[in-house]
């Protein structure tokens, strides 16, 4: 039975944290959720208040809940219009205002190409809505696009972006496609000790081609700090609107004086890329070349000026990439407001002229990349990184955007049961909305331009993102609501535009309804492999579904070999991240597993590496054979690789995203070996046209 001294405490509590709940709904903030082990978790009042400050709630304390909900109910509009409206194909198009049932208004109608239609309407009363609301029909003709509507009611004037799409993304133009993984830092010339270059990934992507290849996939290649402040990690870029400058052929940029170049040597870095030698000397030579290009007239050429002029943020980038060359700091260290001595200094000019040019040169040879299709390469498949970094680009431009005092992680898991906090600030969904999703389309634009198919990282991001307060423990971090159908509308609208494919990186933690959402929408998702192993069942693997990309694994996850070998559950116990009991148990389940793929490959009694081996190309032909839509094979697990490029949860302890492969780009298309394999799983992978081995 119930103690009676309890009761006055629970009430209080309940007291208290009501009205916060209330406003924790209002902002789109969820209170609790279920981790990945069905854990029910509820918020903590000292995060949710954390939270909701930097959405914007008027509030210090959870005492202050009451007064801000009614703070928010005295603003809020009696008539309101939502900041995003998306229609799709096949629907008529309308506009709905909150607040009355009926209305005359004067509707202003701009299309994304620039042109306007203007007219008056009566609204219609909509039915069952709940509240007083009124639905504007948009009677001329609407083209897909992200348009902007303005409504005039006598003095109030309201006005919303309207996403037209399409009701799916494209699918892939072949059946049954396939294509390497080869991240791009990886694949260096050892001599020299730098980095591939955009031309050695365009020299990749026909070599394949040639075995039957469609896709050539790689980390992202966004533009990085790797001086001052200093982060390699692709996928926490200085911007997700420019390129990485870092892997320009020199000798083919606008301005390189061919006959005279050396080639940038850097110390011997042995098997990891040293990439603050590679990038000073990199730049160097790119400097030189700006140089004689813009001393030559460069201003005045055609492309260039036309890039610019096409690209708004440019001037502003180069100028921003000036002052961190100038600072050596991250931006909010910067002193304020800027010294004119530095802003108006000849060097300052002459640095931003080079950033320019180092973006625009970066740009052109992406797309000479991209152009090389035509003529039987592979398409670049990319991948989108959830964030930017903190002190980057982005967050400086459009600081309204970002949530402060925020970082962007994951709830505990299995692997980390602290939680994961990545570092980099979350865009705040109202500010997105009242934007109207315009960051985001141009992100999205920058790699549709180029990449025939594009990843999104860590899918989840479309419904809600957990965000974890400065200061907290990941473990205390809260779930916030993002708007999925404005988000998923827009990306099928610009991945038609583009042609392009759209994948969803749903492992981890993820709804039914998002994978739902996805495949209504046209949307892939993804198998690995090694989440789909079933010892118990005959074929102990699961097959991939048809709407899948196929691969035996990420690039956060071990090599095929580091995983038959047990290596990753032995790093998982030097990290801390097992102890011994959970090791043992951990190998002998690996143990059972190893014995069973043995059995389906015909591979026992063979030695260890042959065994190894039989094992990868069964599963490779398991997966080729499959029906999913594209089968990705990492080109490292073909010579049995046992090093990751990285460990998810560490960042000082390994040398994630460093790692160089055993091949560089010349030796790898020069290796018939390698090439034999690509050849037998395109056979397999036309040769097999309906149906999954058995």
């Amino acid at each position: 039975m119930q103690s009676p001294a309890r009761t006055p405490n629970r009430n209080w509590r309940k007291a208290l944290t009501q009205p916060l709940d209330q406003l924790a709904s209002a902002f789109g903030v969820i209170t609790s959720y279920h981790d990945i082990d069905g854990t029910r978790r509820r918020a903590a009042p000292e995060a949710l208040v954390a939270v909701l400050r930097a959405l914007g709630a008027p509030l210090e304390r959870t005492v202050d809940a009451a007064d801000a909900l009614r703070a928010i109910g005295a603003r809020a509009a009696p008539l309101r219009v939502e900041p995003i409206h998306v229609i799709r194909e096949g629907t008529a198009p309308a506009i709905r205002l909150v607040g009355r049932s009926d209305a005359r208004a004067q509707l202003v109608l701009r299309r994304e190409d620039g042109s306007f239609e203007e007219w008056s309407a009566v609204g219609r009363p909509v039915p069952d809505a709940g509240v007083p609301a009124t639905s504007f029909a948009i009677d001329c003709p609407l083209p897909w696009g992200l348009h902007e509507l303005t409504l005039e009611f006598g003095p109030d004037r309201f006005r919303t972006s309207i996403v037209h799409a399409p009701r799916l993304a494209p699918a892939p133009s072949s059946r049954r496609s396939w294509g390497v993984f080869a991240p791009m830092h990886a694949y260096g010339d050892r001599v020299s000790g730098g980095v591939p270059t955009y031309s050695d990934l365009t020299r990749l992507a026909r070599w394949i081609a040639a075995s039957g290849a469609e896709w050539i996939s790689t980390l992202p290649l966004l533009a990085s700090f790797l001086d001052e402040p200093f982060e390699p990690s692709p996928y926490v870029p200085a911007s997700r609107l420019f390129w990485n400058d870092l892997y320009i052929d020199a000798a083919r940029a606008p301005g390189a004086d061919y006959e005279h170049m050396l080639p940038a040597i850097v110390p011997d870095s042995g098997d990891f890329v040293d990439y603050r030698c590679v990038a000073d000397a990199q730049h160097r030579i790119l400097r030189a070349a700006a140089r004689r290009f813009f001393d030559s007239g460069g201003e005045r050429d055609p492309a260039f000026r036309g890039w610019m002029d096409a690209h708004s943020r440019a001037a502003e980038y180069a100028r921003f990439r000036s002052l961190c060359d100038r600072f050596r700091q991250p931006f909010d260290a910067w002193p304020a407001p800027l010294p004119p001595d530095v802003l108006d200094a000849e060097s300052m000019a002459e640095s931003e002229r080079f950033h320019a040019w180092a973006a625009w040169v970066a740009d052109r040879q992406i797309a000479d990349i991209s152009s090389e299709t035509r003529n039987g390469a592979a398409r670049l498949y990319l991948d989108l990184p959830l964030g930017v970094h903190r002190s980057g680009f982005d967050t400086w431009h459009e600081p309204a955007l970002f949530a402060s005092g925020i970082s962007v992680g994951a709830p505990p898991d299995p692997f980390f049961r602290a939680g994961q906090n990545w570092g980099f600030p979350p865009l705040d969904p109202s500010a997105m909305r009242m934007d109207g999703l315009r960051y985001i389309r141009d992100c999205l634009r920058h790699h549709l331009e180029s990449a025939g198919m594009l990843r999104l990282d860590h899918v989840m991001s479309l419904e809600r993102l957990f965000w974890i307060p400065e200061g907290m423990p990941a473990v205390e971090g809260v779930y916030v609501r993002y708007p999925r159908d404005e988000l998923i509308a827009l990306l099928t609208l610009e991945a038609h535009r583009h042609g392009a494919v759209i994948v969803g990186e749903d492992l981890g933690t993820v709804t039914p309804e998002i994978r739902q959402a996805l495949a209504a929408n046209g949307i892939l998702r993804m198998y690995v492999a090694q989440f789909e192993f079933a010892p118990e069942s005959d074929p102990p693997i699961a097959a991939p579904a048809a709407n899948t990309v196929a691969a035996l694994n990420t690039h956060d996850l071990p090599t095929f070999a580091a995983f038959w070998g047990g290596l990753d559950i032995e790093d998982q116990v030097a990290l801390g991240q097992l102890d011994e009991v959970a090791r043992d148990r951990a190998l002998a389940e690996r143990d059972r597993l190893r014995t069973r793929l043995g059995q389906w490959a015909g591979a026992e009694g063979l030695a260890e590496d042959d065994a190894a081996r039989r094992v990868l190309l069964t599963l490779l032909d398991w997966i080729a054979a499959s029906d999913a839509a594209i089968h990705i094979v990492n080109l490292e697990d073909l010579w049995l690789e046992t090093r990751p490029q990285n460990t998810p949860g560490t960042t000082v302890e390994r040398p994630n995203w460093r790692r160089r492969a055993k091949h560089d780009v010349a030796s790898l298309v020069a290796d018939t070996g390698v090439a034999e394999q690509l050849v037998r799983i395109d056979a397999r992978r036309r040769g097999q046209a309906s149906r999954s081995p058995s």
